[in-house]
């Protein structure tokens, strides 16, 4: 792995050093919170093995854990590019990190982007109030960073991942609909969606449709491990993109 920039708020690395030539495709992998014991805090490049099979990958770590709210986008985006060249650029991620996928395509040209069980928004003063996370949000002194329905842009088609469970389906319920906008949910699932689909065979396949475009993807029928309340259910599109609307998802009983 290669450092293309780092200061004490982000770390960028990239699979390969030199920019990927023109014409490819880059992966843009934001980490998530990663595992914090007494004796260790690290964050863990995530996707790497997808990233593989690209011009170059490169991972964006929100070192302090802010959800963007401490980023410096202009930075971020200089390095993605330096890294990136002129290829294609793919963005996806999980939890944490799966917020950052979606709001960078505001951000930089983002053909494609994957999250998994993203938050819609960490913001204490916004829907929905989610305190598994307090150990990191509240140390966020600001919220520059909006709602992640602020960020989705025309240009960009979204695959999104979501638990139907608890916090994570009242997340769920807040994303907008467009036709840009594929988004499917199990509703028994937990927030471990995207280790409970690479358990069963499926992650990689997944990931491999929505990159390749595939809106009309299906699940096998036994989700019964994966998703004890039900098959996943892929919401309808709306007609149109609202990119600051707070459209509602109707999410099965």
């Amino acid at each position: 792995m290669h450092t293309i920039y780092e200061d004490e708020l982000l770390r960028v690395e990239a699979l390969k050093p030199q920019p990927a030539p023109e014409g490819g495709t880059a992966l843009l992998s934001f980490p998530g919170i990663g595992q914090k014991t007494e004796l260790v805090e690290a964050q863990k490049p995530e996707f790497a093995g997808t990233g593989r099979g690209f011009a170059n990958a490169v991972f964006c770590y929100d070192k302090t854990r802010s959800w963007g709210n401490r980023l410096d986008w202009d930075v971020l985006t200089s390095a993605v590019r330096k890294a990136a060249g002129g290829c294609t650029l793919y963005s996806i991620g999980n939890s944490m990190g799966g917020y950052l996928a979606i709001a960078a395509s505001a951000y930089l040209p983002i053909t494609r982007s994957i999250s998994f069980v993203p938050q819609f928004t960490v913001d204490p003063d916004a829907e929905p109030h989610d305190r598994r996370w307090r150990m990191y949000s509240k140390t966020i002194k600001g919220f520059p960073m909006k709602p992640a329905s602020y960020y989705f842009v025309p240009e960009t088609e979204y695959f999104i991942f979501s638990s139907g469970k608890g916090m994570d389906g009242k997340h769920a319920q807040l994303f907008p609909k467009a036709p840009n906008i594929h988004h499917w949910v199990f509703p028994g699932a937990g927030h471990g969606l995207a280790a409970a689909l690479k358990e069963q065979g499926e992650l990689d396949r997944c990931i491999q449709s929505c990159f390749a475009g595939d809106t009309g993807l299906a699940f096998p029928q036994d989700t019964q491990r994966l998703s004890p309340g039900g098959e996943a259910v892929q919401l309808p599109p709306a007609a149109a993109l609202t990119p600051t609307g707070n459209g509602a998802a109707a999410l099965p009983a």
